[in-house]
């Protein structure tokens, strides 16, 4: 199943993506920014999709600074993409 998701950006842009499922975390890039759907808010970081123990990872603000994020839930993630560079 294919899941895609539509945002509007502050200056009312539209910006599709067809998200990866979170059964695809581990082969994330930690040097690229991603999109994050989780309980039906976008969250925008980076990750390297380590999951731990209780069942979350983490998505930080920076690549150089994994100190500086927020753990979110695996089973509440709908799933992730990166993001497309701007042209």
């Amino acid at each position: 199943m294919i899941t895609t998701v539509t945002y509007k950006t502050k200056d009312g842009r539209l910006h599709r993506y067809k998200l990866k499922g979170t059964e695809e975390l581990s082969g994330i890039s930690r040097k690229r920014k991603a999109l994050f759907v989780v309980n039906m808010e976008i969250f925008f970081g980076y990750s390297e999709g380590e999951v731990d123990e209780t069942g979350c990872f983490s998505i930080w603000e920076k690549p150089e600074s994994p100190s500086m994020g927020v753990d979110v839930p695996v089973n509440m993630t709908l799933g992730w993409a990166y993001l497309r560079e701007r042209s």
